[in-house]
């Protein structure tokens, strides 16, 4: 989903359907801190009154910095004159106007560019490691970041880690997957075997 797309859906909600459900959650799948995939998968879950929609949107609540924006946009009582803008990069951002008169502006801005900015503008220094701070036991914040929950158990995710030659990891996911999916358990089951013979060819 291109940032047009993206931009057609915010200006006109009422555009979203049963076609449009699963590449709205591609989004949120694919890109899982873009605030916007989020709002518009709550949103197309509301249309279609899915039984997702309300732990959907408690989870949209959290990551939305404006949450009245979120409420108006929820209900559809934003008011026209907005000026809503999308880049190509991935991140909502929610302002309004000095004189607060509902003329908000979204952007969505690289959230590297955020980064880079927040740390110049705090004065952008490095800690030095001092001896004291290599007897702690650091934390291995990479691996809680690709530890696999089940947002993000899919076959895209399974293949990916397949081809990282990470093949416990895959396989683990193909389980899940075989659960989530009864219906496609032949099939998941086959993609098992096919990782435990490569595993067994790269020995």
């Amino acid at each position: 989903m291109n940032s047009q797309e993206i931009l057609k859906y915010l200006k006109n909600p009422a555009l979203l359907s049963e076609t449009t459900l699963p590449r709205v959650r591609e989004l949120t799948l694919e890109y899982p801190w873009f605030q916007t995939g989020w709002i518009l998968y709550a949103k197309n879950l509301e249309i279609l009154k899915h039984e997702d929609y309300l732990s959907v949107l408690t989870h949209t609540a959290l990551i939305v910095p404006d949450r009245k924006w979120l409420k108006n946009f929820m209900e559809g009582t934003l008011k026209k004159g907005r000026n809503i803008q999308v880049s190509e990069e991935y991140q909502l951002e929610v302002s309004d106007n000095e004189t607060r008169d509902d003329h908000s502006e979204v952007t969505v801005k690289s959230s590297k560019s955020r980064l880079i900015e927040d740390f110049l503008e705090n004065g952008a220094t490095f800690k030095t490691m001092t001896a004291e701070d290599s007897d702690q036991q650091p934390v291995d914040l990479a691996a809680k970041a690709v530890a696999i929950n089940d947002e993000i158990v899919t076959e895209k995710f399974a293949n990916l880690l397949v081809r990282q030659k990470k093949v416990e990891e895959a396989i683990n996911v193909f389980e899940k997957l075989s659960l989530k999916f009864p219906e496609k358990s032949i099939y998941f089951a086959a993609r098992i075997e096919e990782v435990k013979i490569l595993m067994n060819v790269n020995k």
